[in-house]
C-alpha cells in the first residue's frame, strides 16, 4: 500500500527580516512627512494614508532622494523577481506605493489589492504594541467545516508580528488586515506597494 499526501494550491508569503535598517526606516519616515495625507477606507480612527496622492514614483523618489536608501528600488525588485519565481507571476514591476500612518486604537480593515499581482508591506515604525498583520484563508467554505484541532488546512487566518525594517510580500488577491487586534502604537508606519505585470 502506498499513501501520498499533496499540498494543493499553496499561497506563498515571503518575510524578509531586517530588509531595512532602523536608520533607513527613520530616513524614509522623515522624507514622507511632507506627503499629502488623508483618510483611507481601509484604516480606522483618524489614521491617514498617502494612497490617494501621486504615488506612482514614491519608491523611486525615495531611492533618488535619500542617500541611505539609494538601493531601495533595486533591492525590492530583486526580491520581487525571487518571489515571482516562487509564485509563478512573471514580469513584475512596482506600480504604485504609499505610506499608511495608523493612530492608537486603530485597525486595518480586511481588504485585498485589486488590479495588482504582488503586494508588499515594508514596516518602518512598529513595536510590541502594534497590531499584527493577518492573512485570511481564501477558501470561503472553511468556516462551515467541522474541524478537530488546528492545522494550516483548517485555519481561518494566520498572522505575522512585523518588526522595524521587515518586508512582507504576498499575492495581491489575498485578503489581509489586523483582525480584532487594535493598534496601540502612535504613528504605526508602513510603506506599501503594488505591482503590475
Amino acid at each position: 500500500m502506498k499513501i501520498q499526501n499533496y499540498n494543493l494550491f499553496p499561497t506563498p508569503i515571503t518575510v524578509i527580516e531586517q530588509f531595512l535598517t532602523e536608520t533607513q526606516c527613520n530616513d524614509i519616515i522623515s522624507y514622507c512627512q511632507t506627503l499629502p495625507m488623508q483618510a483611507h477606507d481601509a484604516l480606522t480612527d483618524e489614521s491617514n494614508s498617502s494612497f490617494y496622492s501621486e504615488t506612482k514614483k514614491l519608491i523611486q523618489d525615495i531611492s533618488n532622494g535619500i542617500d541611505s536608501c539609494k538601493d531601495l528600488e533595486l533591492d525590492l525588485n530583486n526580491y520581487l523577481v525571487d518571489y515571482s519565481m516562487i509564485s509563478g507571476f512573471q514580469g513584475i514591476a512596482i506600480d504604485n506605493s504609499w505610506i499608511n500612518i495608523q493612530k492608537k486604537n486603530s485597525k486595518l480593515k480586511k481588504h485585498s489589492h485589486p488590479l495588482s499581482s504582488i503586494s508588499g508591506a515594508l514596516y518602518l515604525k512598529v513595536d510590541s504594541n502594534s497590531s499584527k498583520i493577518y492573512f485570511y484563508n481564501p477558501n470561503p467554505f472553511i468556516q462551515f467545516s467541522k474541524t478537530t484541532g488546528s492545522t494550516p488546512y483548517v485555519s481561518e487566518s494566520a498572522w505575522f508580528e512585523p518588526k522595524v525594517g521587515d518586508l512582507i510580500l504576498f499575492p495581491s488577491w489575498l485578503m489581509h488586515g489586523s483582525d480584532s487586534d487594535i493598534n496601540n502604537t502612535e504613528d504605526r508606519t508602513v510603506l506599501s506597494f503594488n505591482t503590475i505585470l
